[in-house]
């Protein structure tokens, strides 16, 4: 790692940091990840290649649980809201911008992605961080 991976990464750290502390002000909860936090957006939006995979098991919704992840239930004991489209971790993710499925998917699905993601999410108007 290089004195710019460093930076880039200690940058989206604090990055994340802040929208965490920023999104504790409004009321929906967002989830990031691999398997033990996908609510089932890996066969959802990903298509049935990441679920098919071999050595993959996931239930009839699509989760690599036998029940509901913590990301699904922490919510509700915190009195934020969540819904499927709030969650954007995916089976198999890696912590940086890869993971082990990006071949079947075409397109990288690591945990630095998922943040992406929703940083553009923000941006566009599609998710929100202030109450409703």
């Amino acid at each position: 790692m290089n004195i710019t991976d460093t930076r880039v990464r200690s940058i989206l750290i604090a990055g994340v940091l802040s929208l965490s502390s920023y999104s504790a002000q409004g009321n929906s909860f967002y989830s990031f990840g691999d398997s033990l936090t996908d609510n089932g957006i890996s066969v959802r939006e990903l298509g049935a290649a990441i679920g098919n995979a071999p050595g993959r098991y996931p239930g009839a919704d699509g989760k690599f649980t036998n029940g509901s992840t913590w990301a699904e239930v922490l919510p509700g004991l915190s009195g934020l809201a969540f819904s499927d489209t709030n969650g954007y971790a995916i089976g198999g993710a890696k912590s940086g911008y890869t993971g082990f499925d990006d071949a079947l998917v075409g397109a990288p699905t690591g945990f630095l992605t998922q943040i992406e993601k929703f940083s553009s999410d923000v941006v566009s108007g599609k998710k929100s961080l202030s109450k409703n």
